[in-house]
């Protein structure tokens, strides 16, 4: 490995942003870097910590771009996405619209599989309102699955929120919900 790769690995420089973002736009997403390397850490409890720091300082407009920057990470696989999910299901509810935003403009069946992952994680945490809420998005949802395989996971987590709430109004545990994945 050439210097000029070492260096790139640890210090990867921040996508590229559309031709027509403004240079105020590049220099948001430039330091939004840092927070987002915080809420991958591999180190579970620096991640929970960054994800409770984040909430706790930082505005919503800032937490929804982290959220979106957190969202775009599902299309990948390894530790960055699996940390990018479990900040997601510790965002709760705030997560859900660019969850589904995202979802229904892809049509990539690897994003739309990490999304579903991270939905199902965001899940395990809401009552009975958001639930219902996320069941009609859900809805929605399959109607732009990717493929079939997509659709039948959207459609297994919409089966198990539904059968949470039969059973007398109980909150599912996260077993029942994790089934689904």
């Amino acid at each position: 490995m050439t210097p000029r790769q070492v260096l790139n690995k640890l210090y990867p420089r921040p996508a590229k942003q559309p031709k027509g973002a403004s240079p105020s736009q590049h220099r948001i997403q430039e330091m939004l870097g840092p927070l987002v390397q915080g809420l991958t850490d591999p180190d579970e409890p620096r991640r929970q910590a960054a994800v409770r720091h984040v909430q706790q300082t930082c505005v919503p407009a800032v937490l929804a771009l982290l959220i979106d920057r957190l969202v775009a990470l599902l299309g990948g696989s390894g530790p960055v996405q699996r940390q990018a999910v479990a900040s997601l299901a510790q965002f709760g509810p705030h997560a859900l619209p660019a969850l589904t935003l995202r979802f229904t403009r892809s049509c990539s069946a690897a994003v739309q599989q990490g999304i579903v992952v991270a939905l199902t994680a965001v899940a395990r945490g809401l009552d009975r309102d958001g639930r219902l809420g996320l069941m009609t998005e859900l809805l929605t949802l399959s109607r732009c699955a990717a493929d079939d395989s997509i659709r039948e996971r959207v459609m297994g987590l919409l089966a198990t929120l539904h059968s949470s709430l039969e059973t007398s109004g109980r909150v599912p545990s996260a077993r029942a919900i994790k089934c689904s994945e």
